[in-house]
């Protein structure tokens, strides 16, 4: 019997990103997360599907608005 994931799990994921936005990153994860970034990425994720005025902002005709 397969078992159901919860919200806890870890799942690996490989991500790439310009050294300029990881170096940005890093920064603030090491600032506010004690240099975990992955932390800081998950938290800025969850923070943005919590936020729905953020969800629709950052969008606008189906694409980011950079």
């Amino acid at each position: 019997m397969k078992r159901k994931k919860t919200a806890f799990e870890i799942e690996r994921k490989t991500i790439s990103l310009s050294p300029a936005t990881l170096k940005l990153a890093q920064e603030a994860a090491n600032e506010y997360f004690s240099g975990n970034l992955s932390a800081y990425l998950a938290s800025l994720i969850s923070q943005a599907n919590q936020c729905t005025h953020c969800r629709f902002s950052i969008y606008k005709n189906g694409k980011p608005a950079l």
